[in-house]
């Protein structure tokens, strides 16, 4: 299968001109498709971007189609290169930051300086990369149509995104508070 390639500067993604031109090839949704076409800003050699630009970037991320090759990678990621954060928000990607990156952090990060407790919080996911988050905080809320590991760290779960979930969940618990 096809592997691809995106880099996030300043919170800005950059993706490869195959990847911008054809995102199905790599594994993306029709949907997906669209957000990639309406968000990333295409680069004829995206190596050479993350190359010039390695200092600077927020992350990286890696497209692979084949799932087994996926797996494999993130394996040897894993292995070969601790310092890294890895998560996923598809079962195609792969996405690598700084081993202090992720929703859960930044989240910890932002209660801290707003001097709120993680229980007193409440998040919602859908996708592996927002599990450690889920977790964290005192009322974390996975859509039913969310990963296994999503499911797994929340402590509640609503409706799916597409049936209105989170505005569901809200209704129903903000009354009694």
């Amino acid at each position: 299968g096809r592997a691809g390639c995106e880099a996030l500067e300043d919170g800005v993604p950059y993706c490869s001109a195959a990847y911008y031109a054809d995102p199905a090839a790599y594994g993306a949704t029709e949907w997906g498709a669209g957000y990639i076409r309406r968000t990333r800003r295409p680069q004829r050699d995206i190596l050479g971007f993350i190359r010039s630009r390695r200092e600077r970037l927020d992350s990286v991320n890696l497209m692979l189609a084949d799932k087994e090759a996926r797996r494999r990678l993130w394996a040897r990621l894993e292995a070969e290169v601790p310092a890294v954060y890895l998560t996923a928000s598809s079962d195609y990607f792969i996405e690598i930051s700084d081993i202090h990156g992720g929703k859960h952090n930044a989240l910890r990060e932002l209660l801290g300086r707003l001097r709120i407790s993680p229980r007193e919080t409440a998040a919602f996911g859908d996708a592996d990369n927002d599990a450690r988050m889920l977790a964290f905080v005192g009322a974390g809320v996975a859509v039913a149509n969310a990963t296994p590991l999503c499911r797994q760290a929340a402590a509640y779960l609503t409706d799916s995104h597409d049936r209105d979930g989170v505005a569901k969940w809200l209704r129903q618990v903000l009354p009694t508070l």
